[in-house]
């Protein structure tokens, strides 16, 4: 997706397709194992934001996804697969990206984490307004995200900016680490 084409995200028709969506969040395993975690569970999920009365939830159908006008997209160019977590199964963090139909167009890292067989998104965090993502990814619990961005003197449509984050979760939201 162009980062400068906010009308991108609207007529944007994925590539790809899967079969039938899954119901919620949550996947069936046994008692002792992991879920299944693909691209194709990411783009037929239910994805919450935020916490109490100012949760959202977006139920994502082949990536795509609406909430009180809002559109939301999987930037399925941008997962990343391994553990977040310490404990030795693989998690995931994608890209959402939004748009509410004027010029913005917003980048939101989340992370999906298997937590007693469910899939869970404790962890949010804004990239920022018509940003270009160059890389994800998970190496020793940490989240790296090589990214451009807005520099001081650049317009929004624009950015020039290299930024790499390292972060990693922690409780529900992420955090800088070194």
């Amino acid at each position: 997706m162009e980062h400068g084409d906010p009308k991108a995200l609207a007529g944007m028709q994925p590539k790809w397709r899967y079969g039938s969506p899954q119901e919620g969040s949550a996947l069936p395993t046994s008692a002792n194992a992991p879920a299944s975690l693909t691209v194709a569970t990411l783009a037929n999920m239910t994805y919450r934001f935020g916490e109490g009365k100012s949760a959202t939830t977006v139920k994502l159908v082949d990536s795509k996804g609406r909430d009180e006008g809002e559109q939301f997209l999987l930037d399925r160019d941008h997962v990343a697969f391994g553990d977040l977590d310490g404990d030795g199964v693989d998690d995931a963090v994608v890209v959402l990206v939004s748009s509410g139909g004027g010029s913005g167009v917003f980048y939101s890292l989340v992370a999906v984490m298997q937590r007693n067989g469910r899939l869970e998104t404790p962890a949010v965090r804004s990239l920022g307004d018509r940003i270009k993502i160059n890389e994800i990814n998970i190496r020793n619990d940490i989240v790296t995200v090589d990214m451009i961005t807005q520099g001081p003197n650049d317009p929004l449509c624009c950015p020039t900016e290299r930024q790499v984050l390292k972060l990693a979760v922690r409780g529900n939201k992420f955090v800088p680490v070194e």
